[in-house]
Parts: C-alpha cells; structure tokens; sequence
C-alpha cells in the first residue's frame, strides 16, 4: 500500500496520511496441517495479517529497490511524481503484510483436488465459497475478535431501532 501524507486545506498542522496507489502479489504456497500438504492460492482472500514492514521515503526520495520493482511489475500500482521541492509534501510511505515460511496460519475457504506433476493435492483457493480468509492468528482469537464485532453491531441494531422508530413516528406526525 502507498500512502502520502496530505495536509488539511485549512491548516498545516492538520496532516493525515491517506491512500493513493496500492496493489497485490500473490504466490501460490504450500500448507501442512499434519494430514498433508494443501496448496494455497491467496487470489482474492481476505487477508488478516499485521504489519510486516514499513518503509518512509521523503519527498525527494526513489523507494528502495525492491519497492520500485514491485511497482514496475504491478500495472495497478503508479510510482507517482518524485520531482523535486514541491508546495505539497511529497512524503510517502510503502507498508507492506506477507507470511514467512514457516508460519502458523488459519485458512477457511474452499478446497479441490489438484495434480502437480503427477501427484494430487487439495488446492485451496476462492471457488465460489462464502468467505475465502487467511489469518496467522489461531482459531480462538478470531472467534473471539469476531464474537465483539458481531456483538457490537447487534447492541448498535437494538439501539438504532428504537431511535428509528421514534424519527419516524414524529416525522409522520409533521406531515
């Protein structure tokens, strides 16, 4: 993701970093759960991962090499202007989120038997399932993130309602 910092029209002091450019890349990797080996192919999941790595380039500043390559390689991505002094501050930075070998994941999606060079392997990948999601956080702790956020919205429901109800009944009064 490609982030710039944009100062408030009004003042300043009033900066915030917003979103210009982002793009995707993705490898096919190989999973095992103890059963086997599954391949996974990230297209098109909702990934759940935290920041790996950050890079703050300045106004007058090319990314690093492996930023500018990525960039050249994704069309979806745009390098922008690097051009010298400017009267908008032309700071950026670069985030990115990966998954190292090795690492403990969670993965829900839908799974179909592949051969790869004579051998068969389930292929887990976006096949039309509800929810394709990759996560390096363990069953319990989604459940748990999910449970508050499935809670908060049934207590925000309960309070709207009657906040609706009573918008539309003096509303219809007025008319």
């Amino acid at each position: 993701m490609k982030e710039r910092r944009k100062s408030s029209t009004v003042s300043r002091s009033r900066r915030r970093w917003v979103t210009i450019d982002q793009g995707e890349e993705h490898v096919k990797f190989g999973v095992d759960d103890g059963t086997g080996i599954a391949i996974v192919d990230g297209e098109g999941a909702d990934f759940d991962l935290p920041l790996d790595e950050q890079t703050d380039v300045s106004g007058r500043e090319d990314p690093p090499q492996k930023i500018q390559e990525f960039i050249e390689n994704n069309e979806n991505v745009h390098q922008g202007s690097n051009g010298l002094i400017s009267f908008t501050d032309n700071r950026r930075k670069y985030r990115e989120w990966y998954i190292t070998p090795g690492e403990d994941l969670y993965i829900y999606g839908y799974a179909d038997s592949t051969n790869v060079d004579g051998e068969n392997f389930h292929l887990i990948k976006n096949g039309g399932a509800p929810l394709f999601y990759i996560s390096d956080q363990s069953e319990e702790d989604i459940k748990k993130k999910w449970s508050w956020t499935y809670k908060a919205m049934i207590l925000g429901g309960i309070l709207l309602t009657p906040a609706s109800y009573y918008l539309m009944a003096t509303t219809t009064a007025a008319i």
